[in-house]
Order: structure tokens, then C-alpha cells, then sequence
């Protein structure tokens, strides 16, 4: 839901030589604000008060960090001698940087075409001289063309008011039927992105020409490529989605291994009664087959009929995907008799797998047999079973055959439950089970030998006495999730995206079970640091400073995107932070601000039109 990490570890980077100080006279004033309330989203009204407020003169000073300081000034310096405006500064991110004698400030592209951007930098003397350089400094920019090898202000405006153009046009409804659109309908809504010259800013969608492949017959040779690599055959595909997209951007092609320039079809199907889907990158006019991949869970994944050996690409990806543990022992049997007679039984695990027929023992008592010896020899009860997935297998033995039962930690709580715990500590169990006469040959895990801790974080492997405080984590977590999910079912809920209490609740259970603080850093503000409305309101007041084109009537704090962390820099004291996150529809404003002290860290500005695609 929110990519706040991303920006406060960009942060702490930049702010790594920075000392900070209270500011009693700061303080003074932020602690005389409206007492801490409940959490919520900034209502208009509130909104226009802080408009009223700064409009005349602004109720809290605003102290700001050396290094923000540093930048501000590069950025006036550099955007006087280049003609730039704040909003073209926010493609770039400012990394300050104190020397002997003054400050550094180098500005890296983060969007768009990062190579024609090039690297502002700027040097500000404790004395008060400063300079500034592009490294396109003396580039032919060919008055403004975006066919120039350098942008600068006059591509840049261009570029912005495209994008802006084209936002508005998707802001007014067309991303939510994005996919149902057709060819036409995309390529008008792209259109925007398209310069005079031809140039586009992005990978956009195009009209298709008398000079491209059709479109009925680039989505023919696309089912057959599904059909030869895959053997799904076209009755058993549905498609959800089509585009043809052009890539200008050298960049953006490469990360594919197309050619700049590239013209290319993207079909999307849905295989029917499946979870999988298949993907195909057609290039056009050639009609050849850049890319043909299928995508599913791998219990749901299944291998093409026949002979593998005609399939033997999709042979290889599913082996990869780990679906041959899912199989039943019959299904694993029959799998490597396949694979055999394809000449590819080394894609699969080593051994020889029997089918269970006439078997002395079946399944379900090799099942019992193993799940009384897991419980036996590493104390995993009933309720930890909930916690693994578990495959069977029959298998050669020295006296004859046996079952193999293995427990593997579940993918699905990964994913749902606690998506953010190491789950890899559960290791693996294994047991064989005479299929003969149902005796228990041998009972294995994976940290064998290992000396466990009691303490979940500072423990290598999570036993059966690790399990039990897993789970009542797991509990814990879950009633803590419960009101979120209440509201957004599907959503998969996670630190960083609670509140302000519910994520300090979270991260202060897992720091006590000894996990790195440096890692779940989310915590209270403690008595004498700025209140959640205190940092709002210093927030707010340095946006408008900073942003004199913010129409702060429409912003809303973001609830789920705002919180109170620890930012550790090196071996130092860690120091406690607020990140307020105000936004718009169309403008996303992030301010870090000291907990302890009020001094303003860093502002960041994010329009929803300037982003890289």
C-alpha cells in the first residue's frame, strides 16, 4: 500500500552526516498545539485552516536540518542558472553531502529517461560562494526537440505538461477500465505522450498500421505460441487483455531484450477452470514471438500432455517452479516416467518413485505413522501441523519400498498470515515409513543439530517449542489485523500499513521475541516528542513553504501512510521520526520530520503524472 521505506532509507542515507540539536524555541511552540487525537483523514476543514494559516503567517517556525537546509539552497542555485522549476527538481533525489569547508548536493535522476536527465550538482561554501553543473553541460539540446541526446528545461516542460495532460485524461475514468478498453481506445488515451517529433516519454500504447501485423493475426500466432510451448490449446484460453505498445525508451526496452523503437503486441489470457495465465510479446511486423509465459500457483500448475519432449521449455519451467513436490506419490511416479522418456529426468529430485499400487500400507496410515513420529521427536502438535504443507511419496527402500512424508512450511501464511516473518525457519521435516509393515525407518528436520534459542528472532530454526510462540504471535497479529480486514478483506495488511498505535504494537512484540528494531522500527512518540497532530501541522507548514503551487484545500493525511519510526545511522543512538504523508488525487507530499527536537529532515514531492510509465 505504500512505498514509505523506500524513501525514509533513501533518507537516512542522505542524512547520515547530520547532527541534530533540540530547538527549545521549535518545541515551545509544537508542544503549545491541539492535544493528540485519533487518527484520521484531514478533513477539508482542517485543510482550509492550514491554508488560512499560512497564507498570513505560519503559527509553528519551522527549524529544518543542515543537510535540508544544503539542499534548499542547491536547489535555488541550480534551478537559477538552469531554468528549472521545483516540479521539474522533483524528478531528481538530492543526496547532500558535508565536506571540509561547506556542503555538496548532487540531484540523480529518479524517473523518466534517467540518461537525458543527466546529474545536477552543487557546491555551497561555508563562505557563501556555490556553484553549479550538469553533467550535460554544453550538450546540443536542439532548441527544446526531445530528439536531443541532453533534457533540459525546455524538453522537461514539454514532457510535464504531456504528462499532466494524460493524467487528467486517465484520472477521469479510464484506468479502472483500463483492461477492457480496446486497441484504438488505449492508443487515444496514450496519445498524450506522444510528442511532435514522434518521440514518446514512455512505453505507450500505439494504433496499429497498415505496416504492423493485424491484430486478429498477431492473436493467432500468440495462441499458437501458447499451444507449442504450453499445449494449451485455444478453447482453454480467454482473453483478458490486449495492447500494442511501442517502446522509445532505450531503457525500458532492454530490461525485456527488445530493440529501442520496439512495436509490440501484449496478449493476456486467463486459462479456463485454472488459476494460471499466459502472457505473449509479439513483435510487429515480424509477427516473431518475443515472449510466452504461463504463471500459476505451483500446486495448480499442470504439465502439457503427450510427449514432454515437445515441450521441453515448459518441461523445464515447471520442474523449476517446485510443482513436482505438490504431486501425489501416483502422480510423482508417472511424473518421472515422463520425464524419462523425454531424456529430462535430471531436471527432477534424485531418487526412485514408486507408484502405491499393492502396497501393504497405504497413504493415510503412512500419514499417521509420520505425523506420530514428528510429534514424538520434535514435539509438533496438531495446531503447528496448520503451519506446513504436506507431500507424499513412495520410494525405493533396502527392504523393499517405503512411504516418505514430508511437512514443508505453507506458502499461503507467507503470503496471508505473516507475510513479513522469515517462515524458511520452519524448515523442513521428513520421515519414511516402511510400506511393508508400517514401522517408522527414520524421522528428520532440517535444523537438526542446531542449538535453538527461545527467542523467535535470535533462533536459527523454529521447533516445536518456537512454533508455540509463533503461533500465539500469530493470534496476536491477527486480532491486531482484525478491524483492517473488516474493511478490505482482500487486502494483505502488513507493518507500515496500520496505524500509528497498531504498528508500534507490532513491532514492539517483535523486538521483545528478539528481532532487529533496526528493521521493525515503528514505536510511540515518547513524552515530550511532537504529537501525531503536532507533526501534521509542522508538515503542512512546510509544504506550503516549500511548494508555493500546493493547494493545500485539497490535501488529506494519509492515515495508513504516516507514522513514528526509528532511524538508526551507523553504531549512533537511534533517533525517533515522524513521516507525514499528505496527498491529493493528483499530488503525493512526504515530510520527515525529528520526533525529539521538530527539525524538519527532508520533504519529498510526488505527482501522480510523473512517474516512469
Amino acid at each position: 500500500m505504500k512505498n514509505e521505506n523506500e524513501f525514509k532509507d533513501r533518507l537516512d542515507k542522505e542524512l547520515s552526516a547530520v547532527a541534530f540539536h533540540g530547538q527549545e524555541a521549535v518545541m515551545e511552540r509544537v508542544h503549545a498545539s491541539a492535544p493528540q487525537r485519533k487518527r484520521g483523514r484531514l478533513t477539508l476543514a482542517l485543510a482550509l485552516v492550514f491554508v488560512l494559516i499560512c497564507s498570513t503567517a505560519l503559527a509553528i517556525a519551522i527549524a529544518v536540518s543542515p543537510a535540508y537546509r544544503a539542499e534548499s539552497e542547491a536547489r535555488r542555485i541550480v534551478s537559477a542558472r538552469y531554468s528549472l522549476t521545483s516540479e521539474m527538481l522533483d524528478l531528481f533525489f538530492a543526496k547532500s553531502e558535508r565536506y571540509d569547508g561547506g556542503w555538496r548536493v548532487v540531484f540523480s535522476p529518479v524517473s523518466l529517461s534517467t540518461e537525458k536527465l543527466g546529474v545536477y550538482k552543487a557546491v555551497i561554501a561555508d563562505d557563501g560562494k556555490h556553484e553549479a553543473s550538469w553533467s550535460h553541460d554544453g550538450a546540443d539540446l536542439r532548441q527544446g526537440s526531445l530528439s536531443a541526446d541532453a533534457w533540459g528545461s525546455m524538453q522537461l516542460e514539454k514532457v510535464l505538461e504531456a504528462r499532466k495532460q494524460n493524467y487528467e485524461k486517465w484520472f477521469g475514468g479510464a484506468l479502472a477500465v483500463y483492461e477492457q478498453l480496446s486497441l484504438e481506445d488505449k492508443a487515444k488515451l496514450d496519445s498524450g505522450l506522444i510528442m511532435q517529433d514522434g518521440s514518446a516519454m514512455s512505453v505507450v500504447n500505439i494504433a496499429p498500421t497498415g505496416g504492423d501485423i493485424s491484430p486478429y493475426d498477431a492473436e493467432n500466432a500468440a495462441l499458437r505460441a501458447v499451444m507449442e510451448k504450453y499445449g494449451i490449446g485455444a478453447d482453454l484460453l480467454k482473453k483478458t487483455s490486449v495492447s500494442f505498445l511501442y517502446y522509445d525508451s532505450e531503457s525500458a526496452a532492454n530490461m525485456l531484450g527488445l530493440a529501442e523503437n520496439a512495436r509490440i503486441y501484449r496478449f493476456d489470457f486467463k486459462v479456463v477452470g485454472s488459476s494460471a495465465d499466459v502472457f505473449v510479446m509479439l513483435s510487429s511486423p515480424s509477427g516473431d514471438i518475443a515472449q510466452c509465459i504461463k504463471r500459476s500457483e505451483p500446486e495448480d500448475n499442470r504439465l502439457p500432455d503427450g510427449d514432454l519432449a515437445l515441450y521441453s521449455e515448459a518441461a523445464r519451467e515447471w520442474a523449476e517452479s517446485g510443482a513436482f513436490d505438490y504431486l501425489s506419490a501416483d502422480e510423482k511416479a508417472e511424473t518421472v516416467s515422463r520425464f524419462e522418456a523425454a531424456g529430462m529426468r535430471s531436471l527432477l529430485p534424485d531418487g526412485d518413485f514408486l507408484a502405491s499400487a499393492d502396497l501393504l500400507i497405504g497413504e493415510q496410515e503412512a500419514i499417521i505413522a509420520a505425523k506420530t513420529a514428528f510429534e514424538a521427536n520434535y514435539e509438533l502438535h496438531g495446531n503447528a501441523l496448520q503451519l506446513f504443507t504436506l507431500t507424499t511419496a513412495v520410494m525405493n527402500a533396502d527392504s523393499g519400498s517405503k512411504w516418505v512424508v514430508t511437512l514443508k512450511y505453507d506458502e499461503q501464511w507467507r503470503a496471508e498470515e505473516l507475510p513479513h516473518l522469515p517462515l524458511e525457519r520452519l524448515g523442513t521435516y521428513s520421515c519414511a515409513v516402511s510400506a511393508q509393515s508400517g514401522e517408522v525407518i527414520s524421522c528428520a528436520w532440517s535444523f537438526d543439530g542446531y542449538v535453538l534459542s527461545d527467542r523467535l528472532g535470535l533462533s536459527t530454526g523454529w521447533g516445536g517449542a518456537q512454533i508455540g510462540k509463533l503461533l500465539a504471535f500469530a493470534d496476536e497479529y491477527s486480532a491486531i489485523l482484525a478491524p483492517y480486514r473488516e474493511k478490505e478483506p482482500d487486502a494483505p495488511w502488513n507493518i507500515g500499513e496500520l496505524s500509528v498505535e497498531d504498528d508500534a504494537k507490532v513491532c514492539a512484540l517483535l523486538v521483545a521475541e528478539g528481532f532487529s528494531a533496526r528493521q521493525y522500527r515503528y514505536v510511540l512518540p515518547e513524552k515530550g516528542d511532537l504529537s501525531y497532530d503536532a507533526a501534521v501541522s509542522l508538515a503542512i507548514s512546510d509544504i506550503a513553504e516549500t511548494y508555493s503551487s500546493a493547494n493545500l484545500s485539497e490535501l488529506n493525511v494519509n492515515e495508513y501512510m504516516t507514522d513514528c519510526y526509528i532511524r538508526y545511522q551507523d553504531s549512533e543512538a537511534p533517533l525517533r521520526c515522524w513521516g507525514v504523508s499528505v496527498e491529493s488525487e493528483t499530488d503525493k507530499y512526504t515530510v520527515v520530520i525529528g520526533a525529539e527536537d521538530g527539525l524538519v529532515l527532508g520533504v519529498w514531492h510526488d505527482a501522480a503524472y510523473m512517474g516512469n510509465g
